[in-house]
Protein backbone atom coordinates (compact mmCIF):
# COMPACT_ATOMS: atom_id res chain seq x y z
CA UNK A 1 0.00 0.00 0.00
CA UNK A 2 1.44 3.34 -1.07
CA UNK A 3 0.73 6.54 0.81
CA UNK A 4 0.36 9.55 -1.51
CA UNK A 5 3.00 12.18 -0.81
CA UNK A 6 1.76 14.91 -3.15
CA UNK A 7 0.54 17.82 -1.05
CA UNK A 8 2.30 16.58 2.09
CA UNK A 9 5.93 15.92 1.21
CA UNK A 10 5.78 17.89 -2.02
CA UNK A 11 3.66 21.03 -2.23
CA UNK A 12 0.84 21.56 -4.71
CA UNK A 13 1.03 25.25 -5.66
CA UNK A 14 -1.63 27.27 -7.48
CA UNK A 15 -0.48 30.78 -8.41
CA UNK A 16 -2.04 33.88 -9.85
CA UNK A 17 -0.31 35.70 -12.69
CA UNK A 18 3.01 37.47 -12.10
CA UNK A 19 2.54 41.23 -11.88
CA UNK A 20 4.67 44.31 -11.15
CA UNK A 21 3.87 46.80 -8.39
CA UNK A 22 2.81 50.31 -9.46
CA UNK A 23 6.10 51.74 -8.22
CA UNK A 24 8.00 49.29 -10.46
CA UNK A 25 10.10 47.88 -7.59
CA UNK A 26 8.73 44.34 -7.28
CA UNK A 27 7.34 41.44 -9.24
CA UNK A 28 4.73 39.59 -7.22
CA UNK A 29 2.19 36.80 -7.17
CA UNK A 30 0.16 34.97 -4.53
CA UNK A 31 0.79 31.25 -4.14
CA UNK A 32 -1.91 29.04 -2.66
CA UNK A 33 -0.23 25.92 -1.31
CA UNK A 34 -2.06 22.60 -0.90
CA UNK A 35 -5.46 24.19 -1.48
CA UNK A 36 -8.39 22.11 -0.15
CA UNK A 37 -6.14 20.21 2.28
CA UNK A 38 -5.65 20.54 6.04
CA UNK A 39 -2.13 21.91 5.57
CA UNK A 40 -3.16 24.66 3.13
CA UNK A 41 -1.51 28.08 3.31
CA UNK A 42 -0.87 31.22 1.27
CA UNK A 43 2.42 32.94 0.55
CA UNK A 44 3.17 36.14 -1.31
CA UNK A 45 6.14 35.76 -3.63
CA UNK A 46 8.01 39.05 -4.13
CA UNK A 47 11.11 39.66 -6.23
CA UNK A 48 13.04 42.92 -6.08
CA UNK A 49 13.51 43.93 -9.71
CA UNK A 50 16.81 45.77 -9.04
CA UNK A 51 18.55 43.21 -6.79
CA UNK A 52 16.76 39.98 -7.82
CA UNK A 53 16.25 39.23 -4.10
CA UNK A 54 13.27 36.91 -3.65
CA UNK A 55 11.03 36.49 -0.61
CA UNK A 56 8.05 34.32 0.26
CA UNK A 57 5.92 36.10 2.85
CA UNK A 58 3.19 34.18 4.72
CA UNK A 59 -0.26 35.75 4.26
CA UNK A 60 -3.16 34.67 6.47
CA UNK A 61 -5.78 34.59 3.70
CA UNK A 62 -8.87 32.60 4.69
CA UNK A 63 -8.16 29.99 2.04
CA UNK A 64 -10.20 27.38 3.89
CA UNK A 65 -13.25 29.44 2.79
CA UNK A 66 -12.38 28.92 -0.88
CA UNK A 67 -14.70 26.26 -2.25
CA UNK A 68 -13.96 26.76 -5.93
CA UNK A 69 -11.07 28.39 -7.74
CA UNK A 70 -11.01 28.95 -11.46
CA UNK A 71 -7.59 29.05 -13.02
CA UNK A 72 -7.21 30.65 -16.43
CA UNK A 73 -4.44 32.01 -18.63
CA UNK A 74 -4.45 35.23 -16.55
CA UNK A 75 -5.36 35.18 -12.84
CA UNK A 76 -5.61 38.28 -10.66
CA UNK A 77 -6.35 36.95 -7.18
CA UNK A 78 -4.66 39.85 -5.34
CA UNK A 79 -3.66 43.49 -5.81
CA UNK A 80 -0.42 44.66 -4.21
CA UNK A 81 0.34 48.38 -3.98
CA UNK A 82 2.72 50.61 -2.06
CA UNK A 83 1.16 52.65 0.73
CA UNK A 84 1.97 56.24 -0.16
CA UNK A 85 4.55 57.85 2.12
CA UNK A 86 5.86 54.57 3.57
CA UNK A 87 7.87 51.45 2.75
CA UNK A 88 4.84 49.27 3.42
CA UNK A 89 2.52 47.69 0.87
CA UNK A 90 -1.19 46.91 0.90
CA UNK A 91 -2.36 43.53 -0.37
CA UNK A 92 -6.07 43.11 -1.23
CA UNK A 93 -7.74 39.93 -2.35
CA UNK A 94 -9.97 40.31 -5.41
CA UNK A 95 -13.34 38.83 -6.29
CA UNK A 96 -11.50 36.32 -8.54
CA UNK A 97 -10.39 34.37 -5.45
CA UNK A 98 -14.08 34.01 -4.47
CA UNK A 99 -13.89 34.91 -0.78
CA UNK A 100 -14.87 38.09 1.03
CA UNK A 101 -12.25 40.77 0.39
CA UNK A 102 -9.35 40.70 2.83
CA UNK A 103 -6.66 43.35 3.29
CA UNK A 104 -3.13 43.02 4.62
CA UNK A 105 -0.28 45.39 5.35
CA UNK A 106 2.97 43.82 4.15
CA UNK A 107 6.48 44.79 5.23
CA UNK A 108 8.71 43.33 2.54
CA UNK A 109 11.89 44.21 4.43
CA UNK A 110 10.97 42.09 7.47
CA UNK A 111 8.89 39.54 5.55
CA UNK A 112 5.86 40.13 7.77
CA UNK A 113 2.19 40.71 7.05
CA UNK A 114 -0.70 41.87 9.22
CA UNK A 115 -4.37 41.42 8.44
CA UNK A 116 -6.48 44.58 8.59
CA UNK A 117 -9.99 44.46 10.00
CA UNK A 118 -12.66 44.89 7.35
CA UNK A 119 -14.58 48.04 8.20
Amino acid sequence: MNTPTRGWLTEIVDSDSMKITGDGKYEYQINLINLFQKNSQARLYVKNINTNEEKNIPIDIAIKKISLLSIGDVNNWVKFERIEGSDLYLLNTTEEIRIEEERFVVDIETGASEKLNNE
